[in-house]
């Protein structure tokens, strides 16, 4: 009604006004599409080098999703080949016992960023429309925080961005402080964040098409799009956190980096592997053959393979650069993977296959070369590390709000020798449970055993037993030794619980996610809730791992 009443009063109007008002939307169009195109972003200024950051090294954080640290050469393994994580492994040091906080993504990410755990950070479930609410982030840190020396940096100071590949999104809240992003499964090529046109191009189908469309024939596109930017902002003082997605559903690696992994002689149907084959595998829909599941896991391995390959894009951009000595460089895991371990596949499981990942740090004159820290350390500790080894004051000291607090400790003193482990316990949880594990034992129980009560009917076997590990004796986490142990178990359920009155956000205040709910009544299903601790559930034969 409205649009007939103006095309009614249009017609009516005087030729030299319609004439007018022809010629002033154009310009009007072209003059808004003009000052949105001269509104450059700061993001052009910052990093520039100066007084404060002269002496500050760079800093480029490598999370590779889903990655294990058993399937990495420099930390043992015999089939997977990965020279560039092991070169920094040579150069640098690497942490044989390094723990996430979460066994899903943005949990883990969450504390990789702010140093919190989840319920600290408050990014504790996956979901659409969910976001991190405001915290402390690496890369807003970097920007504000007070130098040791009490010189307080400013947001000039490091240019910053983020390569995103899975579903870390700016929308997730987890690009915080980052002045430009790249999102391949959104299909955002390089958004300026303070920048106009640049928000506004990226949200235009055309360009999300292009961007779609170019991954199609660039499986590493995110490598490459950091190389680029990293090498055009390589006189500058940058921060950058690349996301690699290969190890992660679905295992589809080229072909290039199956070769020599991946048996030419397999006849069976799966080609790669995603997770519509895993609900398959749970619904009992499919049952795996040993061939099958060696032809999964060796899907998985190319796919570390390829990760490897592109970290070594991005090292090789910045050793041409000439930047890589005075860069930090960090390779870690939000969190493992299972591999039919214990019947199980993917992630959100609280076995040592989805809580321990690698942790490798490389800066010379800063960390020593070579060394192997035996010692556990944590995701939440990557930030106060990064801090201390650029030279900053770490965020949260003195804080008073508990959700100000911050969980890891620095691992500089660690890494040189010169001091102990920074944590007694490791703690890990997700929708169902929470896991406790120190050097030796591991205990991890659902909600309901952090009370008396639920503890009891636990062990009476009128609710999910506790599951609990000894990791010396047993580190593949055959053998619920809960019966033979209790005394080390109720040990470690009297810290968790202490732990656990620590942080702000309240179990009963977590709401399941769906994905929860089904992996809890598949562990059930196989036999672990009731505490059997095998593998006799699972459908699938599991051959060893090489």
């Amino acid at each position: 009604m409205v649009a007939f009443v103006v095309a009614r009063a249009a017609a009516r109007a005087p030729h030299a006004l319609k004439l007018a008002v022809a010629v002033a939307i154009p310009i009007a169009f072209l003059g808004g599409l003009g000052y949105l195109g001269l509104q450059t972003s700061k993001s052009s200024e910052r990093g520039a080098i100066g007084e404060r950051n002269r002496d500050l090294p760079n800093v480029v954080l490598f999370v590779v999703d889903a990655l294990r640290a058993d399937v990495l050469s420099c930390y043992g393994n015999t089939r997977v080949k990965t020279p560039n994580i092991d070169r920094l492994a040579r150069e640098g040091v690497l942490f044989e016992h390094a723990l996430v906080q979460a066994p899903f993504t943005w949990s883990s990410f969450g504390s990789i960023l702010t140093g919190k755990y989840p319920r600290r950070h408050g990014l504790v479930k996956m979901q659409p429309g969910v976001a991190m609410p405001p915290n402390v982030t690496l890369p807003w840190h970097l920007k504000n925080a007070k130098r040791l020396d009490g010189v307080r940096l400013e947001p000039a100071n490091y240019v910053t961005a983020a390569f995103l590949t899975g579903t870390v999104s700016h929308g997730s809240g987890l690009a915080r402080g980052f002045d430009t992003y790249f999102e391949a499964m959104v299909g955002h090529a390089l958004v300026e964040v303070e920048n106009p046109w640049s928000v506004f191009r990226s949200e235009l189908l055309i360009s999300i098409f292009q961007n779609k469309f170019a991954q199609r024939f660039d499986a590493e596109q995110v490598a490459r799009v950091a190389s680029d930017w990293l090498a055009s902002h390589a006189d500058r003082r940058f921060a950058t956190k690349i996301h690699f997605y290969s190890t992660h559903t679905p295992y589809d690696p080229p072909a290039r980096f199956r070769e020599g992994l991946v048996d030419p002689a397999y006849t069976g149907p799966i080609h790669s592997f995603w997770a519509e084959h895993r609900l398959a595998i749970e619904q009992g829909k499919y049952t795996l053959t040993p061939a099958d599941v060696a032809q999964i896991q060796n899907l998985y391995y190319a796919g570390a393979e390829q990760a490897d390959a592109m970290i070594g894009e991005v090292l090789a951009t910045l050793e041409k650069a000439g930047v890589l000595d005075r860069t930090l460089v960090i390779v870690t895991g939000d969190h493992g993977e299972e591999l039919g371990d214990h019947g199980l596949w993917e992630h959100n499981w609280m076995f040592q296959t989805n809580l321990r990942v690698p942790l490798v740090m490389r800066l010379p004159g800063k960390l020593p070369a070579g060394k192997r820290v035996a010692e556990m350390v944590q995701s939440v500790d990557i930030l106060p590390t990064v801090c201390e080894l650029v030279g900053i004051e770490a965020p949260g000291l003195g804080a008073t709000d508990p959700r100000e607090f911050v969980d890891g400790a620095s691992l500089v003193a660690v890494a040189r020798g010169t001091g102990a482990a920074p944590h007694r316990y490791s703690f890990a949880e997700n929708g169902v449970y929470l896991s406790i594990q120190d050097e030796r034992y591991k205990l991890f129980v659902t909600t309901e055993a952090l009370t008396p009560e639920g503890w009891t009917a636990a062990l009476d076997g009128s609710a999910e037993k506790p599951h609990f590990y000894d990791l010396r004796s047993d580190p593949a986490e055959k053998k619920n030794v809960i019966v033979e142990q209790r005394a080390e178990a109720e040990r470690l359920l009297a810290a968790l619980r202490e732990w656990d009155k620590t942080m702000p956000i309240r179990r009963n205040e977590l709401m399941l996610s769906d994905r929860d709910e089904v992996d809890r009544a598949l562990f059930d299903q196989l036999g672990y809730a009731g505490g059997i601790g095998e593998d006799t559930g699972s459908k699938a034969h599991v051959p060893e791992k090489k």
